[in-house]
């Protein structure tokens, strides 16, 4: 702008230093002029200052949406560096005359990570960085190592750090939750207990709202089946129906624990034993059901009816009188 910056006098031998009132360190023109003792100025030599000046760091950068691109502004003319938190390089451009930029990343970036963006110009003096933040739309993976406690009390595994588990039962009720602890390790309390070898579905989310497909695990069956309902001998004495846990298994036992017959229970959960032998004397049965984990209900109670005569009277003697 015709600022002088420095003046000096030319020694005998021709020479001269001048000291610049603001040193000159980013690469500007500086023109030169020598004027003698009667006032005549000489025609102007023009130099170029040395650049070691690093640019400002990058303004207004932005990930896209889609995590592919990275936008903002620096120098003109320099070359912007976007890396991720190791170092790799994932993207450069240069700068337009306008001082923005645009940069495209490899891979994209849809996991929330950190990146930081360089300006170098052409001189290699390269800005401080600049952080940013892609975007996070990747859904974290399916919990991992998923288990029930023997109690049926607490659901253990691991998932993404940071991110919150949640328990539910088949009917998609919550059961339980809990925070993904720095190791990648959770342990959520279930309310209520689940000892009856329900299936359980394990999601995670993570901070973003992005959530994980389902883990599934089965709870331990420590739970006895109800004891069996409406039990029937029939007239004949020779079959026991009547109502139970679907798949569980009724055995009916005579008063001394033998066992006379015994049935799987139907998918209408209903069930008919034939016994062996036919219970026709008024005898007390009981039923019990004993489901796959080997859980067995409390018994109940019926009795055969009885249809059998009575033996012949014996030892009959008429007094003497």
């Amino acid at each position: 702008a015709g600022n002088t910056l420095g003046s000096a006098t030319v020694a005998a031998d021709g020479t001269f230093t001048a000291t610049l009132s603001s040193a000159q360190t980013n690469g500007q023109t500086v023109s030169a002029t020598a004027t003698d003792t009667a006032g005549n100025p000489s025609s102007v030599v023009t130099t170029t200052a040395p650049d070691t000046t690093a640019p400002a760091a990058p303004t207004d950068v932005q990930v896209s949406g889609d995590g592919e691109t990275v936008t903002g502004k620096a120098e003109a003319g320099s070359t912007v560096a976007i890396k991720d938190a190791d170092g790799n390089t994932l993207g450069s451009a240069t700068v337009a005359a306008d001082g923005t930029f645009t940069a495209t990343l490899s891979p994209a970036q849809t996991n929330g990570q950190t990146l930081s963006v360089t300006a170098t110009d052409t001189a290699n003096n390269t800005s401080s960085a600049t952080t940013t933040t892609a975007p996070d739309t990747t859904v974290p993976a399916a919990p991992t190592n998923v288990q029930v406690s023997g109690d049926g009390e607490t659901v253990t595994g691991k998932a993404e750090a940071g991110s919150t588990v949640a328990i539910k039962d088949a009917n998609g009720t919550t059961v339980g939750s809990t925070t993904v602890a720095a190791d990648g390790t959770f342990k959520a309390t279930l309310d209520p207990v689940q000892t009856n070898g329900q299936i359980l579905s394990v999601t995670t989310t993570d901070t973003a709202g992005n959530t994980s497909s389902a883990a599934s695990a089965t709870a331990p069956d420590t739970t006895a089946p109800a004891a069996p309902t409406d039990v029937v001998v029939s007239d004949d004495g020779v079959t026991v129906t009547g109502k139970a846990e679907v798949g569980s298994t009724v055995a009916i036992k005579d008063v001394n624990g033998t066992t006379l017959g015994s049935a799987t229970v139907d998918a209408d959960g209903s069930f008919t034993a034939t016994l062996s032998p036919a219970q026709t004397n008024g005898q007390t049965l009981s039923a019990t059901a004993t489901e796959a984990a080997n859980n067995t209900s409390s018994a109940t109670t019926t009795t055969a009816p009885d249809t059998t005569a009575p033996a012949a009277p014996t030892d009959v003697v008429v007094s003497d009188d």
